[in-house]
């Protein structure tokens, strides 16, 4: 589940989670689940509760993740990296 919110998070802000940390920086991290704060982001929640576990299984957290914004709702902001949903 840590797997599909860190990809969830990718794809939305364009960083790989812990981008830019060394190997035992990371490892620190994911035991003690510290992530950023993703409340701000379209689909923040989904890639909460995929890091917290509290999908009951990987399809879950995959059906909400592809139904969290209407189609044609992604758009790239000029001169940004990452998505945006309007």
């Amino acid at each position: 589940m840590f797997t599909l919110g860190s990809v969830q998070y990718e794809i939305e802000t364009g960083h790989v989670l812990y981008e830019g940390l060394k190997d035992d920086q990371v490892e620190k991290m994911y035991k003690v689940l510290e992530c950023p704060d993703v409340s701000r982001l379209c689909t923040g929640d989904i890639i909460r509760k995929c890091w917290n576990a509290e999908y009951e299984n990987v399809g879950r957290g995959i059906e909400r993740s592809s139904g969290s914004a209407p189609k044609g709702m992604w758009m790239r902001r000029a001169g940004m990296e990452g998505w945006t949903c309007k």
